[in-house]
């Protein structure tokens, strides 16, 4: 309802600014809506305005078709991981490595290793850094549309990055056998 009671916003109880509001819900859709008000007086006699814009309402996540990445094997440091995920333009998007590296930034700007601005296909880049050590981790996506509703998606395919280099060797020993002109060595 409108109300004109100096409460809510419209400044003085009867001073003709009617205020009114709508809880909008998840899965309250619409694009393009026309808002009307009807104000019928003590006489009964009703007056309609409509508003000049159009209104659109989007509660919806956007849908992400696939998330990919560049990784064949495992990824050593300074390797670069590359992620896509297709999705809903205009919006943003990060990714995450498991819960190790998170909000990695895509791009959808058709720069570095984006294709075509404004495509739906956002691309961000990650290079394994000294360190790093994640066995078999899972690659998610997130896009968030203009309006903040935001979308999930991991990759089909896991990844491993392997940064951190085995112990050293110590205590080495070669020794030769003899007469056999290095042919064989024993190593312990």
């Amino acid at each position: 309802p409108l109300v004109d009671d100096g409460t809510r916003s419209d400044q003085t109880a009867g001073d003709g600014i009617y205020v009114g509001s709508t809880l909008i819900l998840a899965g309250d859709n619409a694009t393009g809506s026309i808002v009307s008000v009807a104000l019928t007086d003590t006489a009964g006699n009703v007056a309609t305005a409509y508003a000049a814009l159009p209104v659109s309402i989007d509660t919806s996540a956007p849908e992400l078709d696939a998330v990919t990445h560049s990784a064949t094997g495992p990824l050593r440091e300074g390797d670069r991981l590359v992620v896509r995920v297709s999705g809903e333009a205009g919006g943003t998007a990060t990714f995450d490595i498991a819960a190790a590296r998170q909000g990695i930034a895509m791009f959808d700007d058709g720069a570095g290793d984006d294709d075509d601005a404004n495509d739906g296909v956002y691309t961000g880049a990650y290079v394994v850094q000294p360190g790093d050590d994640l066995a078999e981790a899972i690659i998610t996506a997130r896009v968030t549309d203009r309006n903040g509703n935001v979308g999930f998606r991991a990759a089909t395919s896991r990844v491993t990055l392997d940064a951190v280099p085995p112990p050293s060797v110590h205590d080495l020993a070669v020794e030769d056998s003899p007469g056999d002109q290095g042919n064989r060595l024993r190593v312990s």
